[in-house]
């Protein structure tokens, strides 16, 4: 008898858990504890069953990428939510931007550090184009929540607003980079203390920048 067919919902669950399952692979082992062998015994599936939803690896890769901006516009949207003026929007989002990082380190790393993972210019015409192009749009749509709460503060002509959001994007990412990686507690003794004074003065510095910028200039 034929195996009854699952449901869009069914499939769509069982990929939620494949790539929940890969994310703590990485979480405890980093990138090289992810294999496909690994993953199906986790899952207590065989390895065809995850070829079944995954070509390779690098399929996965981005699916786990897309999955992790997804979660980091999520708990950002949340941080924003809760406050009112623009300026205590800003705080809360570079404040939950790197407390993500923290929390996520290997997610963090595969996000936005890691150099073996192709990105979506390397992918234009492969088989993998269509896949590395979710993975974008998702980091896109992170992108486009901190322009809009930069512009929020002030209404600044769009370069002007991407480039503070570059800016943004250089100064936390960097932070957490930093201190995940264990560098800066080479040189700085009270870190915790350290991160606390980066936070307020990145959110200081962004607003300096957003006041001083004289609207006329192009």
């Amino acid at each position: 008898m034929a195996r009854k067919a699952k449901t869009e919902e069914q499939v769509a669950d069982f990929r939620g858990r494949i790539l929940e399952a890969a994310l703590g692979l990485i979480e405890a082992d980093g990138l090289k504890g992810l294999t496909m062998r690994r993953l199906a015994a986790r899952l207590d599936v065989t390895a065809t069953t995850i070829y079944n939803y995954f070509r390779n690896r690098d399929e996965l890769y981005y699916a786990v990428r897309a999955s992790g901006f997804e979660r980091l516009h999520e708990r950002l949207n949340a941080a924003i939510a809760r406050k009112k003026s623009p300026a205590d929007r800003l705080k809360a989002l570079i404040t939950a931007y790197v407390r993500f990082g923290f929390e996520n380190a290997e997610y963090f790393d595969l996000m936005f550090v890691n150099r073996s993972v192709p990105k979506y210019r390397d992918m234009v015409g492969t088989e993998f184009e269509s896949v590395a192009l979710v993975d974008l749009e998702s980091g896109l749509r992170v992108f486009g929540l901190v322009a809009s709460v930069i512009g929020e503060y002030r209404a600044l002509p769009t370069p002007r607003i991407r480039y503070l959001t570059e800016r943004f994007w250089c100064e936390t990412t960097g932070l957490v980079a930093l201190i995940n990686s264990q560098l800066l507690h080479e040189v700085e003794s009270n870190v915790q203390k350290f991160c606390a004074q980066m936070i307020d003065d990145m959110h200081s510095g962004m607003l300096h920048s957003l006041d001083r910028y004289p609207i006329d200039k192009k």
